[in-house]
């Protein structure tokens, strides 16, 4: 039997395509806010996401309408079928009210400029309860209590209440960065996560809710042809990330989701990036709205362009002749790392004079380089006499070492370095001729400072040194006790500034960090110090560290899966921590990388899945060779 369905269980539908999760509603109410010509948004969130409020400094709603924007298909925003080919503002379809109030206990209070009066009115799962004047501020805020409180099958399909607020962050960082002239701040439970000014520049909004780490690595991007207008910013390939969530597109100032924009920003970085890195970018497409439908998705979050492939490379072209221009070297600032901690001012009456062979190390360190970087002195100078960069000792050396490079081989056979084999915490002896393991490989050469090649009987071994060196660190972390880890003091403490989104990933992975070794502190807001690492971490970019292992962590897990989120975080570790393809091995430390290898269990692939020894028999060169019949 065909029947018509009750209103009320007509917006329940509605609401499913429209309010997917508390972020679908903050998205609704803060571009509702933005259309308002609002200067200012207030996000409020509560009661693990399900109470929500956004207040705005908008136009409000006039008193004989405020009943009718709760009305489904009720809008301001377009009156005939000619506007939807050319939309301007973020909504126009005339349904998030309605939706929302279906789902949740809402109050919305609302006075326009020039009112004496605003009004009040209270629904509850879409049915009007209260409705009256009242004295309020310009501008609107609405009040959601309780989302979802009536249908329990949407609310047993969210997500772990981090999980959701990281889709809320997600999009009020979205929204703040479409929309830099106006004040956004965003509140979780009592805590303010950010408060920007309006009438910001966009590059230090984006630096402010994506990391200071963007400073002075953003490139502005200015192309305008075809009348397409492209602004906006992208960065250097030294801050890419490792997904694509730090990329937004922005199309006649609607944030949207589009592939082959993606795409063009990918590809415009070819050659500049490592297979598993993205670019972060901000960046605005103005095009004609005839020449966009935007009216192809319930939460207007897709597009459809006339002609694809003319806004995407013309994207394309934007960011690649933006990188073209740019000094893509890594650089450093020496007053920085010449900064010296409150243990080591100067007497009050001595002059300071900077370390140039610390600043030089640690700027070493800052550009990723794997070796010690040494400077040039005459003898009789500690650490650094006559050692070039490219004989500096690898990261198998113990920090706490000074032994120049010039220093005879130790007796005994006797390897210089600290032991990477989980069962032999400290500085080894490894026989010569790996007496007593007669299969054991011996080193020959190193190829493209990269593999190890390695000969044993008949077989010729070749070792990824980055690969086999990151399994043995992995297997060490894992083995490790879960407490008591030991750590290394930072002499100046990191400091870490993520986005929103990232905060309650970090609270969560607190622990797991600290059973590691790490000693991470809140300095308000965004921002943390780091003052300690694990031992092995000592020389790693810490910060890049965390914000990998961020970025890696599983937002949607569940806490069941806590080991699984331990493997991962094991993972990043130590491919930070690893020796690196490119730099350059000594015979013992190729020698020590084979004989840990090869006396520790499961190291035939890296963590991520890779091979880390690849074996080749005389018989199979005696194939290649033609020498088999």
């Amino acid at each position: 039997m065909i029947r018509r369905l009750p209103q009320e269980l007509i917006n329940q539908i509605a609401a499913g395509e429209v309010v997917v999760r508390p972020a679908s509603v903050v998205k609704e109410l803060a571009e509702n806010s933005i259309d308002a010509g609002a200067t200012r948004i207030h996000i409020a969130i509560g009661n693990e996401n399900r109470d929500i409020s956004v207040t705005d400094d908008g136009c409000g709603i006039p008193p004989g309408e405020a009943t009718l924007a709760l009305e489904r298909h009720a809008t301001s925003k377009i009156e005939r079928s000619a506007d939807l080919r050319a939309i301007m503002t973020r909504g126009f379809r005339g349904e998030a009210l309605a939706s929302i109030a279906s789902v949740s206990k809402m109050e919305l209070v609302s006075r326009p400029a020039g009112q004496l009066a605003g009004t009040r009115i209270v629904v509850w799962g879409g049915q009007l309860q209260q409705q009256e004047p009242t004295g309020c501020p310009e501008g609107t805020r609405i009040e959601i209590r309780e989302l979802f409180y009536n249908v329990p099958a949407r609310r047993k399909f969210l997500k772990t209440p981090a999980s959701e607020w990281g889709h809320i962050a997600n999009i009020a960082t979205q929204q703040a960065l479409g929309s830099p002239s106006i004040g956004f701040k965003l509140e979780r439970e009592g805590r303010i996560i950010f408060d920007l000014p309006p009438q910001q520049s966009l590059d230090q909004r984006f630096i402010q809710l994506c990391g200071s780490n963007l400073e002075g690595e953003l490139l502005p991007v200015e192309h305008d042809k075809q009348g397409v207008k492209i602004t906006g910013f992208t960065g250097k390939p030294a801050v890419a990330r490792k997904d694509r969530r730090h990329q937004y597109f922005f199309v006649n100032g609607r944030p949207v989701a589009n592939r082959a924009m993606q795409f063009s920003l990918q590809q415009a970085y070819h050659g500049l990036l490592m297979t598993g890195r993205y670019p972060i970018a901000l960046l605005f497409l103005e095009i004609n709205p005839q020449a966009v439908d935007v009216n192809v998705h319930p939460t207007k979050e897709e597009i459809r362009f006339q002609d694809e492939r003319i806004a995407a490379g013309l994207l394309n072209r934007a960011v690649v002749a933006a990188l073209e221009t740019a000094d893509l070297k890594p650089s450093f600032n020496l007053g920085r790392l010449g900064e010296p901690s409150q243990q080591q001012q100067p007497p009050p009456n001595e002059p300071s004079r900077p370390d140039y062979a610390a600043l030089f190390n640690q700027a070493a360190r800052e550009l990723h380089f794997d070796g010690e970087l040494r400077a040039r002195q005459s003898p009789g100078q500690g650490d650094f006499i006559g050692a070039s960069a490219s004989a500096g000792p690898s990261p198998f050396t113990p920090s706490t070492s000074s032994t120049p490079s010039t220093t005879p081989p130790a007796p005994q056979n006797e390897i210089p370095f600290q032991s990477i084999h989980a069962a032999q915490p400290q500085p080894s002896r490894v026989p010569e001729d790996f007496a007593g393991l007669p299969e054991m490989p011996r080193p020959i050469a190193q190829l493209g400072q990269t593999y190890i090649i390695a000969q044993t009987g008949d077989e010729l071994i070749l070792i990824d040194q980055h690969a086999a060196h990151e399994r043995l660190l992995f297997e060490k972390i894992r083995n490790a006790p879960r407490h008591g880890s030991p750590s290394q003091q930072l002499l100046i403490p990191v400091t870490l500034e993520i986005p929103p989104a990232s905060v309650p990933a970090l609270e969560e992975l607190a622990p797991l960090l600290h059973e590691l070794g790490f000693e991470i502190e809140p300095f308000g807001g965004q921002t943390y110090n780091i003052e300690a690492v694990p031992a092995d971490l000592a020389h790693a970019d810490v910060e890049r560290l965390l914000r990998d292992l961020l970025d890696d962590f599983d937002r949607e897990g569940r806490p069941a899966e806590i080991e699984h989120r331990r493997e991962q975080l094991y993972a990043t570790m130590a491919c930070h921590a690893a020796i690196r393809a490119g730099q350059t091995l000594q015979p013992e430390e190729m020698r020590r990388l084979i004989y840990d290898l090869y006396t520790t269990p499961t190291t035939h692939t890296c963590p991520h899945g890779r091979p880390t020894i690849i074996r080749l028999t005389k018989t199979d060169l005696d194939k290649q060779f033609g020498r088999l019949g």
